[in-house]
């Protein structure tokens, strides 16, 4: 469906194309992707964002999707893929995940993205081809004249055809297997489960048959990616109450159900072993991994508050298939609380049903939450370090924030003012931080004795606080983006 740019996107897409041609002129052995098709329109895309968009999280999001889509587009050439994704990326603009974005800044955002996606999507090639995939052993005596080089024998029947990552076919006794594929690159795939792999990218031509060889290569262990899915975790936070760890692997949003495990360990951020608990787990009914003695694997755990984990599993399912995956742990200790109070300079502004976002600074974890009636917001219990809130609303075309930046220490309740910049003016605090024992309403958890860690992790926070001239009850984002300079 073709759709059209407004004047200041078309303006955008001049700029852009004019600064790609200068660049190129001037030095075109610099350019990253410089020159390549549709480049103009994700940069614009990426321009718009980048000026339009008001609000850290909701940039990153909207900037890593269309990062993401340009990726498949171009390096992986799978224009098919990014079109889909691109669309859903549109479709994010109109629900709550940019609730913090103007409608005048989505429409704009809209219009560039879709003007990216049509140039994608005129690209997307029509139609099927056959491939005629051939697959056989490697044979390290065969000479270098051999074609394919290093095959041997066929592979006989039973060796696994991927397409683009899903399963197709399989060969029959003479190592062949005929199969349909969408026109266009395509990454082709035969696998021995566990044993052995071939994998080479064709360009299939639609209603053209091709001929395809492929040698396996059994010196390398092959095993399939899949997601980590842990019972009592919150995303990624572990509570430090959790009272079971059942291990389910996802694979393209499905379960797959394992008949053996190979590993499950628990690591550090940069890969070191911290536990082993491969002998302590077992398959369950369902094919899942659950621990046989939880109290043994929870106590393990608990040796690491405040790190950043990793926990890695690796299992074997009925087809001999060996699925492994990784996910982030993060050990939940304390109950953070967020209540959001509206501003002295609007008294009556609605509190409820505002997004409230939740990071701990210097890692991946982030949450995201919705004020109630009385605009509470409650995370579940999440580690101790460094938290930053965020939140946005609007009302008569006036803007209210409330950010807040904070230790975690303990138990906490933190009452959030939704702030205008007369309220800045008049020197409105922009949070007040309560511990949860004395904040009614709420049942606090006994905090942990302060170590070292903790308290180098608050000195650092109040160092970088006092060089920037903030104080910690007083922080104050400076935010810039259409329609909000005198708001």
């Amino acid at each position: 469906m073709f759709v059209r740019t407004s004047i200041k996107v078309q303006g955008l897409l001049l700029l852009v194309a004019t600064i790609l041609g200068l660049t190129s002129a001037a030095n075109s052995s610099s350019q990253v992707h410089a020159g390549h098709t549709c480049e103009a329109e994700y940069d614009a895309a990426s321009l718009v964002i980048a000026t339009e968009v008001d609000g850290t999280g909701d940039q990153r999001m909207l900037q890593a999707k269309l990062d993401n889509e340009w990726r498949a587009f171009w390096k992986d050439k799978q224009p098919m893929v990014a079109s889909r994704n691109l669309d859903k990326l549109g479709q994010l603009l109109g629900n709550n995940a940019t609730k913090g974005v103007s409608a005048e800044s989505k429409q704009l955002v809209g219009e560039a993205v879709a003007a990216f996606r049509q140039c994608v999507t005129e690209l997307v090639p029509v139609g099927t081809a056959t491939l005629v995939v051939s697959v056989f052993n490697y044979d390290e005596t065969m000479p270098d004249s051999a074609e394919p080089a290093g095959a041997g024998e066929p592979a006989g029947a039973g060796v696994y055809i991927f397409v683009d990552g899903k399963h197709l076919a399989s060969t029959d006794d003479a190592g062949q297997a005929t199969l349909t594929v969408p026109a266009g690159s395509v990454v082709v795939q035969a696998i021995v489960p566990s044993t052995a792999i071939a994998q080479t990218t064709v360009v299939a031509t639609a209603g053209v048959t091709k001929s395809l060889q492929l040698v396996l290569d059994d010196s390398k262990e092959v095993t399939s990616p899949a997601q980590l899915s842990v019972s009592s975790m919150n995303g990624d936070v572990l509570p430090s109450s959790f009272d079971s760890f059942t291990i389910t692997l996802i694979d393209n949003g499905s379960a797959r159900a394992a008949v053996r495990v190979s590993e499950v360990a628990l690591e550090d951020d940069i890969g070191n072993e911290l536990e082993s608990f491969t002998d302590r787990f077992q398959i369950d009914a369902r094919g899942r991994l659950e621990p046989i003695d939880l109290a043994v694997v929870k106590n393990a755990v608990m040796r690491y508050p405040g790190r950043n984990l990793v926990l890695r599993a690796m299992a074997e399912d009925a087809l001999g298939f060996t699925l492994h995956g990784t996910k982030p742990v993060y050990l939940g200790e304390y109950a953070p609380s967020v209540t959001l109070i509206p501003p002295p300079s609007n008294p009556s502004l609605p509190v409820a049903g505002i997004q409230v976002a939740y990071q701990l600074l210097g890692t991946g974890l982030s949450l995201v939450g919705t004020s109630d009636a009385a605009g509470n917001v409650a995370f579940g219990l999440v580690p101790r370090g460094n938290a930053n809130l965020d939140s946005v609303t609007t009302q008569a075309g006036r803007y209210y924030y409330g950010p807040a930046i904070f230790f975690l220490s303990r138990s906490s309740l933190a009452r959030v003012t939704m702030t205008h910049a007369d309220d800045l003016a008049n020197g409105v605090p922009r949070f007040e931080l309560r511990p949860l024992p004395t904040a009614a309403g709420f049942t606090a958890k006994a905090a942990l004795p302060a170590d070292t860690v903790s308290v180098a992790h608050r000195s650092a926070l109040q160092t970088q606080l006092n060089e920037d001239g903030v104080s910690a009850l007083g922080f104050t984002n400076l935010r810039v983006g259409a329609g909000a300079a005198d708001q």
